[in-house]
């Protein structure tokens, strides 16, 4: 996968990294310290919340860490994308796909307020729809294939996920997702890798 990426979209905008530690942490600065972005650690950081991978048989995993606008369509014009994706290094035969959207609201009010300018649901999963509609488009991701995603909010310790949907058109239902989409997502900060083929959402 990652060399499908390679050949198809801009180095410049993905940088990849590898990991296979017991827990894999996965933060976005930006909103933070906007010189940052995607980093990845081995442990909890005492700086910054993560959505955290546990991965017990330490399955050697790569991630496409997203730089801005890393998903051209036309000349000064991007889609949307997500914070990320993850999928297993070895990708020989069938892999689980995930793929990560955070915000760091720092409580549920926040996270869940809904303006004219501003539905972070509904935008978090925009992203995850448009990021996996533009692989598919481009061949990097087969027609057929699942796509596991995680909207968080690292600093929420609440189960978010019925409320977080709750807020979303019909549309993007997780049902509908799943049906219409090929895409199992779920609102939550952490997700069990269990092999190369599969993976469960927190």
């Amino acid at each position: 996968m990652k060399t499908k990426i390679l050949e198809t979209l801009p180095n410049d905008k993905h940088t990849f990294q590898e990991a296979g530690n017991a827990e894999i942490h996965i933060v976005d600065w930006k909103d933070i310290d906007n010189t940052r972005g995607v980093e990845v650690f081995d442990a909890k950081c005492e700086e910054i919340n993560s959505v955290c991978l546990f991965n017990e048989n330490k399955v050697k995993v790569t991630i496409d860490k997203f730089g801005e606008n890393a998903f051209p369509t036309t000349v000064g014009e991007q889609s949307e994308q997500c914070e990320c994706i993850v999928f297993p290094s070895d990708t020989k035969g069938k892999i689980w796909v995930l793929a990560i959207e955070t915000k760091y609201a720092n409580n549920e009010e926040t996270a869940f307020k809904i303006r004219d300018d501003q539905n972070y649901p509904e935008k978090m999963v925009s992203q995850i729809v448009s990021t996996v509609d533009y692989l598919r488009e481009k061949k990097i991701l087969e027609k057929d294939q699942y796509v596991h995603a995680i909207i968080s909010f690292p600093k929420l310790v609440s189960d978010f996920n019925s409320t977080l949907f709750s807020f979303v058109k019909e549309e993007w239902s997780v049902e509908n997702l799943i049906v219409k989409k090929k895409i199992r997502i779920k609102g939550c900060n952490s997700a069990k890798i269990i092999s190369e083929k599969r993976i469960r959402l927190g």
